[in-house]
């Protein structure tokens, strides 16, 4: 049987001598596995529409329970233009691990893939704007993933303060009354800024002036967030990430 797909490359493995298996984020059947036949080879017609962060059209053949066979991929969004940028490139490549590590094989999230989608292409237009945009999926993501953050009050007794730190444990803000011991409070700003990341679209956000001290502050949070929730995973592109 032959099946269409919209589908992002996560990644790819070899496979004997010439062929590749690669990991595609799908719009119809999630995250699957499917076999390239020849990609290696110098004249493969199929080795550019597999290339790790490349968004397209994929004709698969699928046959019982056998690893599905790309039969043609037609490109639309590929970071070739963007091979210099490493801000671009390692934001794509924690997009990529992000996907593969939180989705399980043959897992729906359609909102997920929207929402991937539109930061791969928000990547590829608004280059200068990587960690912001970044900074956006991470939030949304994780919303999406079922670990949105607390951020309207305290997690744990519900009331609105002027005081709160940000509990990754406790998965959002916590007020002064409900810690046991001081600590360093989250800035009402920084607060604000997180809230209005996770619901609003990137259009407005990368329109609103938000300072670079600020996105670093929103990635170092998020990332000891994601890392909490993902049991202690890192990311590989996050490390090359935060040298930059």
């Amino acid at each position: 049987m032959l099946v269409n797909t919209k589908a992002l490359v996560l990644k790819s493995i070899p496979f004997k001598e010439s062929d590749l298996i690669v990991t595609l984020f799908t719009q119809k059947f999630g995250k699957i596995n499917v076999l390239v036949k020849g990609a290696k080879k110098m004249k493969s017609k199929l080795s550019y529409s597999v290339q790790m962060f490349t968004f397209g059209d994929y004709l698969l053949y699928k046959k019982n329970n056998n690893l599905p066979i790309l039969r043609q991929g037609d490109v639309d969004l590929t970071f070739k233009n963007h091979s210099f940028d490493l801000g671009v490139l390692s934001a794509a490549y924690y997009i990529c691990e992000f996907v593969n590590f939180f989705m399980l094989e043959n897992e729906h999230n359609q909102k997920l893939f929207r929402l991937t989608e539109k930061t791969m292409r928000m990547l590829t237009t608004h280059k200068e704007k990587s960690k912001t945009i970044l900074a956006t999926f991470k939030i949304k993501a994780m919303a999406l993933m079922g670990y949105s953050p607390y951020l309207t009050g305290c997690v744990l007794c519900g009331e609105k303060n002027e005081n709160y730190i940000f509990s990754v444990p406790q998965g959002g803000l916590v007020c002064e009354s409900c810690l046991p011991y001081k600590n360093k409070f989250i800035s009402k700003r920084h607060r604000l800024l997180m809230l209005f990341v996770l619901r609003t679209t990137f259009e407005e956000i990368l329109n609103t002036e938000v300072k670079d001290s600020e996105v670093k502050y929103l990635n170092k949070v998020l990332n000891k967030y994601i890392q909490f929730y993902s049991d202690g995973h890192i990311f590989k592109s996050e490390q090359i990430f935060q040298k930059l």
